[in-house]
């Protein structure tokens, strides 16, 4: 017995392609373009007008689709309304809080804003800065004293005419 081989169909196609498209070329014969796969790529925008167009229209695309989030989400919004403050309704439909207070806003439902996270220092820190500050430490001593950050001591004594380094 003999050493059989098999050659697929598909190789015998593609070798009848190749000897068919050498045939043509040797009789001064080119081949008809293949239809494009891709679509072609827009024509770059050659000037400054046509930039700040293209730009535009992409902004305002952009601000339709925000704004129309923003309605869907305050349709969702408006039945807690009363009942939540805004950062439970944030915690409950799974987006930030200035995006519900934005939604709400823009729709005129009236939610409960609180006061966010910056809300300053308590009775009890205001006295331990002023505190501080008679003893004539620095404002740096007194951020570690209180356990805040050397900057937001610093704010807080601005913002309370605290005077530090005065004796």
């Amino acid at each position: 017995m003999g050493l059989q081989q098999s050659i697929p169909d598909s190789l015998i196609k593609a070798q009848a392609m190749i000897d068919e498209a050498r045939a043509a070329f040797e009789r001064g014969e080119k081949p008809e373009p293949e239809p494009a796969q891709k679509p072609a790529k827009p024509e770059p925008v050659k000037s400054c007008e046509g930039l700040h167009a293209s730009m535009a229209a992409a902004v305002a695309a952009k601000t339709a689709k925000n704004r129309a989030a923003r309605a869907k989400l305050a349709k969702k919004i408006r039945p807690l309304a009363g009942l939540m403050s805004a950062n439970d309704i944030a915690e409950k439909l799974g987006c930030s809080r200035g995006m519900i207070v934005k939604a709400a806003g823009e729709h005129g439902i009236d939610i409960e804003v609180g006061r966010g996270r910056r809300g300053g220092p308590s009775a009890e820190q205001l006295t331990e800065l002023r505190r501080c500050a008679a003893e004539g430490a620095t404002t740096a001593d007194a951020a570690k004293w209180l356990g805040v950050p050397h900057g937001t001591a610093k704010h807080w004594a601005l913002k309370h005419e605290i005077k530090f380094g005065v004796r």
